[in-house]
This record gives C-alpha cells, structure tokens and sequence, in this order.
C-alpha cells in the first residue's frame, strides 16, 4: 500500500456543485478520508446535473456529480434540525478540516460556523469558499449572496441558454464548464 501525502487527514465538507466539492476531492485524492454532508431533500443539487450515466446494474446517476465528488463518504444530515447540528458538530470535533461553500455566515448562523467549531476543536482549519468574498473590513455589496454557476447568472440576465447532456434530457440551465468553481475550489 502506497502512502499518500495526506493520509491520516479528516475532512468535513458541508458543500455543493462545483468550488467545494472540487476542493475536497483534491484533498481525497492525495489521501484525506472526506465526509460530505448531504441535505435530506435530495443531496448535492449537482446530483441532478446531466450527463445521466447508468452503470452496470442499472443504476443512474449524475456524471456532473461524479466528477467532482470522487474517493469521498456520503452522509445526510438535517442541519435545520438541532439533532443534524449536533452530529455535525461532533464530526467536526474529529476532524482536521471543515470545507464548506454555502451563503457566507449561512452556518455561524446555525452555531456550527468557525466560532462554534473551533472552539470544540482548537486546532481545526477551517475553510469557507465564497463567489464575493466573507472577510470582515473586505465585503462589498454582494458578499451575502451565493455565487452560481456562470450559466445561471446568464439566465439571471433574461438569457437562456440550453444545459449539457444527452439529447432530449436537457435540464435547465448548467454550465458546461464550471472554470470559477474549480479555480476557487483549488484556491482554497
């Protein structure tokens, strides 16, 4: 068995699409072991994304998922509840890094933020991705909103563009190449 360079390493990620889950799969793919917390009502949005892959048992699932969610563990959380809170805070006691890319203060507001977390676990590094920046003395007028997927934001503008796939199951809008996600997924 080969070591690799983060071996060892326990990572929380609370994440979605594309500048999180990029992230985190970087750090599994040099040996971290990531949990991903779900949401209940259908996990990551970006498990509905095409392209549709069936594998060999005739499951389906989502390629634009897949891409970035590699190597990691799975697991749902209900974080509107106090039960979901407190098992997240407890797997946050036992890892090394928390990764997450919500609405900045999104979870300081639930209590399991920076300030919450690391004073369970001192010694944790925590990283927030956001499309508009969250340091205090830097924040601009837009720096409360999510940051989407550069298709979206051209939807915003009264445009509508046509998502990836296979043909017939188009699905909204989706970006074909989410290049701000995985550069800020990587930045982190």
């Amino acid at each position: 068995m080969s070591l690799k360079p983060l071996d060892g390493v326990k990572v929380l990620a609370f994440e979605i699409q594309v500048a999180g889950p990029y992230c985190t799969m970087m750090l599994a793919d040099q040996g971290a072991s990531v949990i991903k917390v779900e949401r209940p009502e259908g996990g990551d949005t970006a498990r509905a994304g095409a392209p549709r892959i069936t594998n060999d048992r005739g499951e389906t699932q989502s390629g634009y998922f897949l891409r970035f969610n590699r190597n990691k563990r799975s697991v749902t959380l209900n974080l509107k509840s106090d039960k979901g809170r407190r098992l997240f805070a407890e797997l946050a006691e036992k890892s090394d890094v928390v990764v997450e890319n919500f609405r900045p203060g999104l979870l300081d507001e639930m209590g399991i933020g920076y300030k919450g977390l690391s004073e369970r676990n001192p010694g944790l590094i925590y990283a927030c991705i956001s499309g508009f920046g969250s340091l205090d003395g830097f924040l601009g007028p837009y720096s409360k909103r999510p940051a989407l997927p550069f298709g979206e934001r051209v939807g915003e503008k009264g445009l509508s563009p046509r998502s990836v796939g296979q043909k017939g199951r188009e699905r909204g809008v989706n970006s074909p190449s989410p290049l701000q996600g995985r550069g800020s997924g990587r930045g982190a």
